[in-house]
């Protein structure tokens, strides 16, 4: 049960309430949360209360959303995927081809892990991949076995099409292969396709 209680300060209110260990680790967690500048950005749990309270009304209001907070809408209402803009020029180009070299794969997984593909191993670059194009609604969902210096990695998708899974078999492959010493082998089926990854030393 949430207490609610005058404060001195009019515009405020107290609230009273229990929350589980798992929140107040999370509030925790996001108290030592810091910006660019090594500054802290919530001041208190009030802050990151309200602020999350702000995100819980814009998921459950469309209206209230800011241009930015629409594409969660976009994906999951209209099934829509995001494109770069560099790869969207390469579509139109009439050259599928292009889109293998012409993309910004590399500039997206850096910015998603905060360092550059060369510092990271092969196995963090396929996660990387699984979570950001899972995000842009290209995969529904995406596994990775790994066994040795073997990797298998599942994709699986809804587009209903061999076209789809040769596309991303030869994009994944022709990126991979550039910025790591590998041997892929791929499986293509109608809903998913799967790449065999071999590390070689």
């Amino acid at each position: 049960m949430i207490k609610i209680s005058k404060n001195k300060n009019p515009k405020k209110s107290t609230i009273h309430t229990t929350i589980s260990e798992k929140a107040v680790k999370i509030f925790n967690k996001y108290l030592n949360y810091k910006n660019n500048k090594g500054e802290l950005i919530y001041k208190s749990k009030s802050d990151i209360l309200e602020h999350a309270l702000n995100l819980l009304d814009k998921y459950y209001d469309p209206e209230i959303k800011d241009v930015y907070g629409l594409w969660d809408s976009f994906r999951k209402d209209l099934d829509m995927v995001a494109v770069g803009k560099t790869t969207f020029l390469a579509y139109i180009s009439g050259d599928v081809e292009k889109a293998f070299k012409e993309n910004i794969a590399i500039e997206v997984i850096e910015w998603y892990k905060k360092k550059t593909i060369d510092d990271m191993e092969l196995i963090e670059i396929l996660n990387a991949i699984k979570e950001i194009w899972i995000a842009a609604n290209y995969f529904t969902k995406v596994e990775i076995e790994k066994k040795d210096n073997e990797l298998k990695v599942y994709f699986y998708h809804n587009f209903r099409s061999k076209l789809y899974g040769e596309f991303w078999s030869k994009y994944f492959t022709e990126f991979l292969k550039n910025r790591k010493k590998c041997e892929i082998k791929s499986l293509i089926r109608n809903e998913s396709f799967i790449l065999n990854i071999k590390e070689m030393n």
